[in-house]
């Protein structure tokens, strides 16, 4: 991406959805909190923001609805 910042849109939007599983990891069980934090952040908390189980969490379905639709 660095290499295509200046041609890159401005007015592109970017939804940036990460889970934290609150067992002290401050991470999804794959990926850290920390190298998800930038863009517009939803952080997605407890047993259901497993790395592996984001896809079918209910938050993060409205999240993607209303960022792709503005619903």
């Amino acid at each position: 991406m660095l290499k295509l910042r200046s041609t890159f849109p401005t007015n592109t939007r970017v939804l940036n959805i990460y889970g934290d599983k609150e067992d002290g990891s401050h991470s999804d069980g794959d990926v850290p909190v920390n190298s998800a934090k930038s863009y517009r952040e939803v952080e997605i908390k407890g047993a259901n923001a497993q790395h592996s189980t984001l896809h079918n969490n209910s938050q993060v379905n409205r999240e993607l609805i209303n960022f792709l639709w503005r619903k």
